[in-house]
C-alpha cells in the first residue's frame, strides 16, 4: 500500500518548481495523528523554498478510518466540475475490483470539506 508519494507542482505564489513527497493515503488507523494534522490545516502544507510561502498542495489522496467505517476519496476542489465522470469511474472500479462494501465510500472536492465532515463526526 502506498501512502506517500512524490509529486510535482508549481508554487502559486513565485512559479517555481517544487518536488515533495506528499500523503497519498491518510490512514487514521495506521497513523493516527493524520486526523488531526487534516483539522489543523498541517496535512500536504509545502513550503515554497524559493519565496518562502506555505500552502496546500492540492493532489487527490484517499482518508480511510476503517473504525469509523470510512473511504473518502478526496479530490482537488478544480476537479468538482468533472465531478460527474470521476464519480462513474470509481463506481466502475470500485464494482470491478470487489472493494469492501462494509466501508462508507464519499468523494469529496477540497480538503475544506472533508475537513467540515471530519469536525461533524468529532460532536
Amino acid at each position: 500500500m502506498l501512502i506517500k508519494k512524490e509529486h510535482f507542482f508549481k508554487c502559486p505564489s513565485c512559479g517555481v518548481n517544487i518536488q515533495k513527497e506528499l500523503w497519498n493515503i491518510a490512514d487514521a488507523r495506521l497513523f493516527p495523528d493524520v486526523n488531526k494534522e487534516i483539522l489543523d490545516g498541517k496535512f500536504n502544507i509545502v513550503l515554497c523554498s524559493k519565496c518562502k510561502v506555505e500552502f496546500y498542495a492540492e493532489v487527490p489522496f484517499v482518508y480511510q478510518d476503517v473504525n469509523k467505517k470510512l473511504f473518502i476519496t478526496v479530490f482537488p476542489e478544480i476537479m468538482k466540475k468533472d465531478e460527474f465522470k470521476i464519480r462513474k469511474q470509481l463506481n466502475s472500479v470500485k464494482d470491478e475490483k470487489n472493494l469492501n462494501k462494509d466501508l462508507k465510500d464519499m468523494i469529496f472536492f477540497g480538503i475544506g470539506s472533508l475537513v467540515e465532515f471530519l469536525k461533524l463526526l468529532e460532536k
